[in-house]
């Protein structure tokens, strides 16, 4: 299948993959809010969480669709993801300064200072232990994007193929374990394990594997598909079901080893390819596919909206069994954080978009002109 067809079809399979994520990512905030959920739904809240890796895979696999094949120049593409992850991040992080102060927290042992927060401003946060995660509530997977982002460039030139992506991804995989070791034995917040080992699986190095996952399944859907592998086949409906069945069952087990994002991200992939290949309607529907469109607002606001809920809902809820104060918190979190995350959408996520849209073809306009005129003969 040639990538002018993934082309055609990204918007509904991406948009609603992601849609899939924010649920998850929403399902294990909601989860742990509420004390004494049954062991299914607890485990299976807590694995939700790799909506993280998912939208990691999703991310590589958009971005090498439409960079493979075509001109690429690597300043214009920085300006256009700046503008894409930074004005709302940016707006976050006042809001969330503002809401939660600098007092220390469980991210930031010695509170947020300008330390923490000139970090987070330059998306380098993801690389220090005391800064990570401690501005904006979940900044740590946008320091992971932006890391990616800079590195897309030189895995684009030199990833080109499926062997070369999975022998990058074997290698991550090493990367990844080097990189454990070595921060639990330099840490400087060795008394505080889980800081340290919140540290590590949430870092950009941790979390390469599903960047580099997207970008080998992106070759496999561009290669020619095996007959059993064709879209809509039975084999293809086959790998949706068995893939389905792994996630569900795996995360709801409370198998601690399948919520490591090195794990979790094996099984994640054959997920989103057998959805690329089936397009089931409990998926790829219009609900889910605006919820995808905003997803990245949803992912930043809901956080403040959660915290509203379990203020104005606990009374109102106080009779319930945990399991039903989860179905009601999770959603509500979603309606009011879909809602709010339409609004910051087209009215600050889109301008933006749009504004980095126009610097970067201006960009791309000056350097095309720039190389003809550097090839022009000089004239004596």
């Amino acid at each position: 299948m040639s990538s002018q067809i993934i082309r055609e079809t990204r918007f509904d399979f991406i948009d609603c993959l992601r849609g899939i994520a924010i649920l998850g990512v929403v399902a294990v905030h909601v989860g742990l809010s509420i004390d004494g959920l049954s062991p299914p739904l607890d485990s299976f809240s807590a694995f939700a969480s790799r909506g993280v890796q998912l939208f990691f895979i999703l991310s590589a696999v958009t971005l090498t669709m439409i960079s493979v094949n075509r001109p690429f120049l690597t300043g214009p593409f920085y300006v256009r993801r700046f503008f894409r992850i930074a004005p709302m991040f940016y707006l976050a992080l006042v809001a969330y300064v503002v809401i939660d102060g600098t007092a220390p927290r469980l991210f930031a042992p010695d509170g947020v200072g300008l330390k923490q927060v000139l970090l987070t401003l330059t998306f380098m946060h993801g690389w220090s232990i005391d800064s990570f995660n401690s501005v904006v509530p979940g900044g740590w997977s946008i320091a992971c994007e932006a890391m990616f982002y800079f590195c897309f460039p030189l895995l684009l030139r030199y990833i080109r193929s499926i062997r070369a992506a999975a022998i990058a991804c074997a290698a991550s995989i090493l990367l990844a374990l080097a990189w454990s070791t070595l921060v639990k034995t330099t840490s400087v917040y060795d008394a505080d394990p889980f800081l340290v080992g919140s540290f590590i699986r949430f870092s950009f190095i941790f979390n390469l594997l599903s960047f580099l996952s997207g970008i080998l399944l992106y070759y496999v859907m561009a290669g020619e598909q095996h007959p059993l592998m064709r879209k809509g086949s039975k084999g293809a409906w086959i790998l949706l079901l068995v893939s389905s069945a792994v996630l569900v069952f795996g995360g709801a087990s409370g198998f601690s080893s399948f919520r490591n994002p090195l794990i979790s991200t094996l099984a994640l992939v054959p997920f989103v390819y057998a959805v690329y290949l089936t397009s089931p309607v409990a998926i790829i529907n219009p609900v889910i596919r605006h919820i995808g469109l905003v997803s990245y607002s949803i992912y930043l606001v809901h956080f403040a909206i959660l915290d509203f809920i379990g203020r104005s809902l606990l009374a109102a809820t106080a009779a319930l069994t945990p399991d039903l104060k989860f179905v009601v918190f999770f959603a509500a979190a979603m309606v009011l954080s879909t809602g709010t995350a339409t609004v910051t959408y087209f009215c600050v996520e889109v301008p933006f978009i749009e504004l980095g849209r126009r610097l970067s073809s201006a960009i791309s306009d000056r350097l095309v002109i720039g190389s003809r005129v550097g090839k022009e003969p000089r004239r004596l």
